[in-house]
């Protein structure tokens, strides 16, 4: 389900044109990210923007407690591999602050096919 409202959102929020606006992409990324937290997170099993320590305000896109799955949003497909280092050092940074009954066993990492 997760996945699944992404791809539908993406599809049809992105706009597949040649503007180069990186303030137009922006607001578009983040529309995309926000609909997508809103659709999918219940407050209780899902959440959204979940600090990954008190000590920074670093944040993971979507954690699904119940299954233990963090989420991952890249929207812009350029440079993905810098985001997805960035996002398995986030999960990591949270499991060090968490009890092994609590930690994220997985990362699910979403980005447009480049």
């Amino acid at each position: 389900m997760i996945i699944s409202a992404v791809k539908e959102i993406h599809k049809n929020i992105k706009k597949h044109n040649e503007d180069n606006d990186v303030s137009k992409r922006t607001k578009e990324a983040q529309k995309i990210t926000k609909i997508w937290q809103e659709t999918v997170c219940n407050g209780t099993t899902i959440k959204s923007e979940v600090a990954i320590s008190t000590k920074n305000n670093k944040k993971i896109d979507i954690i699904d407690f119940q299954d233990k799955i963090a989420y991952e949003l890249k929207v812009s497909g350029n440079n993905p591999h810098h985001e997805f280092y960035k996002d398995i050092m986030k999960v990591l940074v949270y499991n060090e602050y968490q009890t092994d009954n609590e930690k994220i066993k997985k990362l699910v990492f979403i980005t447009e096919t480049i």
